[in-house]
């Protein structure tokens, strides 16, 4: 936009005016004090002359030039109307302050106000300018999918409006782009809206490669070396800020989905101790999965080729065994309520019956042998017992109290108890192993290797840690 020259010349012809006169006072210099006054003048105009000068320049160098051309046409005309507004107050200010002394209070307000409006069309010039390049980088970033599911709903909303051009815009005396905002029903600096922040990539390589390195070691992540992984993780997490610890609770950088927190009040300012605390534990878990599956996966092969002694498999031939294991002490470890105490029993006694086929004997739960044990099953006669409580104490006196019990066929009376806590993990999967199809010695050097192998990746809840409850299929309590 043009300056509109003639408002500085009108000031120039009206200082010229004044010094002309000035002029012919001091020729007429008669006395000393008359010079001394004519001199002070003089010094007053030469400021005057000077800011004069500099108001010129101010306007040949105003940039009141503002690409508005990616605006839509009401923000356009608000920032036409702002800059034509602003170039008045300008252009009275200049005509104004090249009548009056530079010693006169009103000077000092009038060029703090031609400053004012300077600055204004400068902040406006930066401020459009950023909000077309946050604009542009917005929408590429939401293309590539880049943003963050760490950011607020507000964050989306908003930025979703100001970016797609459904911003009402307004600038203030001050030059600052304002976004009208439906929740305060007031306007909003644009400087002050919360912009979307993007995926830490960064960090999640970090973590990558923290989960490789684990991975790779082939060992347990245990002891000082784990509480070393801990600690670098936890400034990892620390170093970003909020923005970061957003990002790796929110986004899917190694699981799938990311790691799933499901209470919002975590993501609340008030409690970011807590997330990062959820955070912290999350990625561990990773990474001590990460380090176990690394344990069994690059665990040595044994010596010598074939078959080993005792008609040992080679290591990887076992393996497979060894991971149902874990699976099946992962799946049935999960503690139940009573009522479901039986159908999980009877779940596990299945799954153990189709290990190994030509084992003897077979496994049954205590529900079921109860049933058989009301039937009468030991005489072979087709009397049914009453459930009552000298029943139930008879048949633990008979049969013990176990979860789990091996039924032989050809004598039943010979059913022994399986005394296992079927909610713990650990002898869940040596139950399995010592089912499987492997060798003794197999059994007993991948039961001894658990720890090694899961190193308590496989975490018991707390309510998991009691011994055997009570079933509540065929009775309550036994």
């Amino acid at each position: 936009m043009a300056v509109d020259r003639t408002l500085v010349a009108g000031a120039g012809l009206v200082g010229q005016s004044k010094r002309q006169n000035w002029i012919e006072h001091f020729q007429k210099g008669l006395s000393t004090s008359m010079a001394q006054a004519a001199k002070q003048q003089a010094l007053s105009k030469a400021k005057k002359a000077q800011a004069n000068a500099r108001t010129a320049g101010y306007i040949e160098s105003l940039n009141s030039n503002v690409d508005i051309s990616s605006l839509t046409s009401s923000q356009q005309r608000a920032v036409t109307n702002y800059l034509a507004k602003q170039k008045n107050v300008y252009a009275n200010a200049a005509s104004q302050i090249g009548k009056i002394d530079p010693d006169d209070p009103a000077y000092m307000r009038l060029r703090d106000e031609m400053n004012g409006v300077q600055m204004s069309f400068t902040t406006l010039a930066s401020s459009l300018d950023q909000f077309k390049k946050d604009k542009q980088s917005y929408l590429n970033d939401f293309d590539n999918s880049m943003l963050s599911n760490g950011n607020s709903t507000g964050a989306f909303v908003e930025a979703s409006k100001i970016y797609t051009d459904e911003g009402e815009l307004a600038i203030d005396n001050f030059g600052n782009i304002n976004f009208w905002d439906n929740d305060s029903e007031n306007y909003k600096k644009y400087s002050e809206i919360q912009k979307p922040f993007l995926k830490d990539f960064p960090a999640a390589d970090k973590i990558l490669q923290m989960n490789e390195g684990v991975y790779n070691s082939g060992k347990s992540l245990t002891g000082a070396r784990r509480n070393m992984i801990r600690q670098k993780l936890n400034t990892l997490i620390s170093s970003g800020g909020r923005d970061t610890l957003l990002s790796l609770a929110s986004d899917d950088f190694i699981i799938e989905g990311g790691l799933g927190i499901q209470d919002p009040t975590l993501f609340d300012k008030n409690n970011e101790a807590l997330l990062k605390e959820a955070v912290l534990n999350g990625y561990m878990n990773v990474l001590e999965d990460s380090a176990a599956q690394g344990a069994i996966d690059n665990a040595p092969k044994y010596s010598g080729s074939g078959r080993g002694a005792g008609g040992r498999k080679t290591l990887p031939e076992e393996m497979p065994a060894v991971q149902d294991a874990f699976e099946f002490s992962n799946v049935y470890s999960t503690n139940v309520e009573p009522g479901l105490r039986e159908d999980k029993t009877l779940l596990l006694v299945n799954e153990l019956n189709a290990i190994d086929p030509t084992k003897k004997g077979n496994y049954i739960s205590r529900g079921t042998l109860y049933d058989m044990y009301l039937r009468d099953f030991e005489s072979g006669d087709d009397y049914e017992l009453d459930d009552t409580a000298e029943a139930r104490a008879d048949f633990v006196s008979k049969y013990g109290d176990s979860q789990v019990y091996l039924f032989n066929e050809k004598d039943p009376v010979s059913t022994s108890p399986v005394m296992i806590n079927t909610d713990d993990p650990r002898q869940l999967y040596e139950f399995y192993l010592k089912n499987s199809n492997l060798t003794s010695r197999a059994q007993n050097y991948h039961i001894g290797q658990y720890d090694t192998y899961l190193n308590g990746t496989r975490k018991q809840k707390e309510n998991n840690k009691t011994e055997s409850s009570s079933d509540g299929g065929a009775y309550d309590n036994l």
